[in-house]
């Protein structure tokens, strides 16, 4: 599905106003409401937007990413799709270099890290070996939330009894 112009104008929208309602984004972009509603859920239904809440990783103080660029015997879809699937794991894509894949994981410790590289991707038969790059800072990789309970433990370190 191609976008339309009046698509990629209600995004940009959202992306900065995400809790703008549909008459606030018509009033902006100067479209009647009914065009926002319609074309929303024409991008929604065809899955080129959902509405998830984003974690800034940065400011939670004891999250980080590791970018683990993993060397492979044989590059396919079928390794994408089993390092995708663990919990740790945001970002994983295909790649031309050095490497046949790169993975992005949130952690919240060194053993954490280590146990997703040595014990989840060390050990599958595809992988020849990785190199990890811890991430110092970073702009523009906000999380999904939902993802986080996916990881074990993973609450508790960004959250308090107070």
């Amino acid at each position: 599905m191609q976008l339309k112009y009046v698509d990629v104008d209600i995004c940009r929208y959202l992306d900065e106003n995400s809790r703008a309602s549909n008459r606030e984004i018509a009033k902006a972009l100067g479209i009647s409401q009914r065009t926002v509603k319609n074309r929303l859920e024409v991008l929604h239904e065809k899955g080129l937007i959902s509405h998830v809440t984003l974690l800034d990783v940065e400011k939670t103080g004891n999250l980080f990413l590791a970018i683990i660029g993993v060397h492979v015997h044989k590059i396919g879809e079928e390794l994408l799709d089993e390092i995708s699937a663990l919990p740790n794991i945001v970002f994983t894509s295909l790649v031309t270099g050095q490497f046949g894949l790169i993975a992005i994981a949130l952690v919240n410790s060194r053993e954490m890290l280590f146990k997703v590289i040595s014990n989840d991707i060390e050990s599958m038969p595809q992988v020849k070996g990785v190199h990890t790059f811890v991430v110092l800072k970073h702009k523009g990789m906000d999380i999904p939330i939902s993802k986080l309970f996916d990881i074990e433990g993973m609450i508790e370190s960004i959250t308090s009894t107070d």
